[in-house]
């Protein structure tokens, strides 16, 4: 018979430090588990990662040495959750965290009597921080932990205390399964519910002097299984975008916020206070929910999930999944069509920050070009901006194969790769240089996407992106050379020269992946013909190609290019769509450009 743990009369720094890093392990161990099981509010299977990178962020924040007191404790742990905080679970349980921080503030050894009002203050304050709260959620398992720990005596011991509030958790849980009709019909336990039970767990784990095994990650033949046929199903996705972002300044007040965001989208959760507050909602429209948040105090780590791709990529079940950056110009509805998932550049004008196609359209980015007084730089996307995306594709694929901006212009690829180093496997996450910008590097995202489509193998689609790198070319006319003077691309005797002899450059992408200069035209010389035969000159006889034309705020000339690249021997299909601020950035509005690649056997284009 295994001796009895010893009696625990209270929880200071050190003791609830073990406790908080037991719970996140076990918790972060289900995450297989709990994305699969991900119903609500939206069946995109993230559940399990957006916990499991919160509580990794909270784990990474306590380390040896900290605070001796367990509210200094739980102060720290509360502000790493809220820079941390990732979905709708992730940011409830945050502000949880911040609830307890607060009931116990000042007190070093937190005793029995100290957790009912302290659970009962954070259930309050995580229900109160949800615009429209929903019972047999995460919600409904903190009220019960609170009411199951509620009658403590002074003096009772704590792991015994424990055990009633795990206890009515755990009942709680099990009725989570028939409370929401997206998880009564799909059979299971709410994935939120269920991660905050697997916390408790790991708890008691450790308070009972047991390391019980976690719950198993699903297996390899499970993992983006629908459950019950529901998850993945196609139009359950109301609003699009999981967005979020940290608003800073002085005496926030989270209600005016959720005020402000009324009506914007759901899932909407507002947490924090004072100088910090973090925002999470379901919206159709970033750019708005970003514009209203930042009346109040200045943005800082937006992030934007599609949770259409997302859910895509749970149904689909292919055995590679493709990411790229936000650097590629694709139609969207190809990106949809293929399951291409982005990863956003940041675009800066002056002091405002703007994530690339995700909080700043083609159109918006193109009408702040013209009148904005400062020129836009563009910054590639953080290691960790590719490290959220790879933690949820991992769960669900076997490989994620990304396609980055050409290494030679950009940070993007060093980012990606060192995302995927600190993923911890190389065998199931790769990066190739696309040795393109653009339209170009939308084109070989998009053979890698449909070779991934067609079921091949990670070896198999990676091969096939690097050859269609070495097969693909992209080009440029630059209408306006005041911007690329503005960038400092040029200087301005270049402009001077350019304007006297009334010509303008084109420009194209080498093989190494540089931007050079490839010839000049008249400027009176009508830019649709002048690239058409660029075009015209680029197609071998007797090959096939595909043509992606691109345009700056000029949707008229690029119909008028793709109708005429249409016309050529060889070329079987030709995509439009507007281009984004790797190009234009410094060739502004009128900027027209297109990219050819040469198609060999393989999946069909579509």
């Amino acid at each position: 018979m295994a001796p009895r743990p010893p009696a625990i009369s209270y929880l200071d720094g050190r003791r609830l430090r073990r406790l908080l890093l037991a719970g996140c392990d076990r918790a972060i161990a289900a995450r297989d588990e709990l994305n699969r099981i991900n119903m609500f509010p939206v069946p995109d299977g993230d559940t399990g990662t957006n916990l499991a990178l919160t509580l990794g962020h909270v784990a990474g924040e306590l380390g040896p040495g900290g605070p001796a007191g367990a509210g200094e404790l739980l102060t720290l742990a509360a502000g790493a959750a809220l820079d941390g905080a990732r979905g709708n679970s992730g940011a409830i349980l945050a502000q949880y965290l911040l609830g307890l921080a607060t009931a116990l503030r000042g007190v070093d050894r937190a005793q029995a009597e100290h957790w009912p009002p302290a659970l009962r203050l954070a259930a309050r304050q995580a229900r109160g921080a949800v615009a429209d709260p929903r019972e047999g959620t995460i919600l409904s398992l903190m009220d019960a932990l609170a009411e199951g720990v509620a009658g403590a005596a002074p003096g009772e011991e704590l792991g015994q205390l424990f055990e009633g509030g795990l206890a009515a958790a755990r009942s709680a849980l099990a009725r989570t399964r028939g409370q929401l009709a997206a998880n009564r019909n799909a059979g299971v336990v709410d994935a939120g519910a269920s991660g905050f039970c697997e916390l408790l767990e790991g708890i008691a784990d450790l308070l009972a002097g047991t390391r019980a095994a976690a719950l198993p990650h699903a297996p390899d033949d499970a993992l983006g299984q629908p459950v019950h046929g529901s998850a993945g199903d196609a139009g359950t996705v109301g609003f699009r975008y999981c967005t979020e972002c940290l608003v800073s300044g002085e005496d926030l007040d989270p209600a005016a916020l959720r005020a402000a965001l009324g009506g914007i989208g759901d899932s909407v959760v507002v947490i924090g206070h004072g100088a910090r507050v973090r925002i999470h909602a379901h919206v159709d429209e970033p750019a708005r929910l970003f514009a209203l948040a930042g009346r109040h105090g200045r943005l800082s780590g937006e992030k934007v999930d599609d949770m259409l791709r997302q859910q895509q990529a749970v149904a689909r079940r292919q055995r590679v999944a493709v990411v790229t950056d936000s650097g590629a110009d694709l139609p969207p509805e190809t990106c949809d069509e293929l399951g291409i998932h982005l990863v956003p550049l940041r675009i800066n004008f002056g002091s405002e920050s703007y994530l690339d196609k995700a909080g700043l359209d083609s159109e918006g980015f193109f009408r702040l070009l013209a009148g904005h007084p400062e020129h836009p730089t563009t910054s590639q996307p953080a290691p960790a901006d590719f490290r959220r995306v790879y933690e949820f594709l991992g769960a669900h694929h076997e490989h994620v194969l990304t396609v980055s901006l050409t290494s030679r212009l950009s940070g993007s690829w060093q980012a990606a790769c060192a995302a995927a180093r600190q993923a911890g496997d190389e065998d199931r996450f790769s990066v190739i240089d696309s040795h393109n910008l653009s339209l170009g590097q939308g084109l070989v995202a998009m053979r890698a996407a449909e070779c991934a489509r067609a079921g091949l193998d990670a070896g198999a689609v990676r091969r096939a992106a690097i050859d269609a790198a070495a097969r693909t070319r992209c080009f440029g006319l630059v209408s306006d050379l005041r911007y690329a003077v503005r960038g400092g691309r040029l200087g301005r005797h270049h402009q001077l020269v350019a304007g006297a002899l009334g010509i303008r450059p084109i420009v194209a992408v080498t093989a190494e992946g540089q931007v050079r200069a490839h010839r000049v035209v008249s400027r009176w010389t009508d830019p649709v013909s002048g690239l058409h035969r660029l075009a015209a000159r680029q197609l071998g006889p007797g090959r096939r190609y595909r043509i992606a034309v691109g345009h700056a705020a000029s949707p008229d000339a690029a119909a008028r290019l793709a109708d005429a690249c249409r016309g050529l021997k060889g070329v079987e299909s030709v995509l439009v769509t507007a281009l984004g601020p790797t190009l234009g950035v410094h060739g502004g509005p009128g900027t027209l450009g297109f990219a050819v690649q040469e198609l060999v056997d393989g999946p069909a284009a579509p």
